[in-house]
């Protein structure tokens, strides 16, 4: 899906005034609103994160011949060195995101130029998620995928979906928002058996309004995810699966109901 090749690039400037303007030297992938002229001093006005996972680095944007303001930003590993010395390569670009401003709110959108062009794999509508009963999605089954899902949270305490999910569960990825915290939530605490590689819980804030759903873009790239919500989270993670059949996808739900109005896989190929 992706290369392992890093290319520079470098933010272009514009004369068109701006509310705000992402940052290429914070590590975390914050942004910076635009400065406000005092003695040709920078003032911040605002901050928000673009990414709040752990492996999200060296953010750099540019502006493309249509104005979009684009952000990369390079992925890191969390394994050991011997480990990436093994393999023969170590990190990888991110998928590009689009960055906005509605509302005096970030926006950060995946480019249509990323997403799937054909039907998907398999789609399913219309799943009732009650707690203690994962729902399987048959046909899913995969380690490089993109995934959407548009779930009505009704009174469910956490909604979310699983990635990278071996038959006994031992191995699974889950990403899912938290309602009593009201954030985006990336749990990688079982997302590999290999005691050397990283793991930890990673939350981005994300309120929804009432009767707004929870609308999730997830791309898996084998020991990559890059996950998206509604518009104004996204988190980045690396995660090493070890067992070969650590490739079911499911949707779930905890302390209540939720409903699932969509959701679509499709099967992505390897660039190699």
């Amino acid at each position: 899906m992706r290369s392992t090749t890093a290319a520079a690039t470098t933010s272009s400037t514009s004369t068109t005034p701006r509310t705000w303007a992402p940052s290429a030297a914070i590590r975390s992938g914050a942004t910076r609103p635009a400065p406000t002229c005092c003695d040709h001093r920078f003032v911040a006005q605002r901050r928000q994160r673009v990414d709040h996972g752990p492996q999200f680095d060296s953010a750099r944007t540019l502006c493309d011949e249509s104005g979009r303001r684009l952000l990369f930003g390079w992925i890191r590993e969390d394994r050991p060195v011997d480990a990436s010395l093994q393999a023969g390569w170590a990190g990888m670009m991110s998928l590009p995101r689009a960055l906005s401003v509605e509302d005096d709110e970030l926006r950060i959108d995946v480019p249509p130029e990323v997403r799937a062009a054909t039907a998907p794999d398999t789609e399913v509508a219309g799943v009732d998620l009650t707690p203690g009963n994962a729902f399987r999605i048959d046909g899913a089954d995969g380690d490089c995928l993109e995934v959407e899902a548009e779930i009505e949270v009704r009174d469910a305490a956490s909604v979310g979906l699983t990635l990278c999910r071996s038959p006994d569960g031992k191995e699974r990825t889950t990403t899912l928002w938290q309602r009593e915290e009201e954030v985006l939530r990336l749990d990688r605490t079982h997302s590999s058996l290999d005691p050397e590689v990283g793991r930890g819980v990673h939350d981005a804030p994300l309120s929804l309004a009432p009767g707004e759903p929870l609308t999730l873009t997830v791309f898996l790239d084998r020991s990559v995810v890059e996950a998206f919500a509604n518009r104004r989270a996204a988190l980045t993670a690396r995660i090493y699966p070890t067992r070969p059949d650590s490739t079911g996808v499911g949707l779930f739900a905890t302390g209540g109901i939720a409903h699932v109005r969509c959701c679509r896989v499709w099967r992505r190929a390897s660039i190699w």
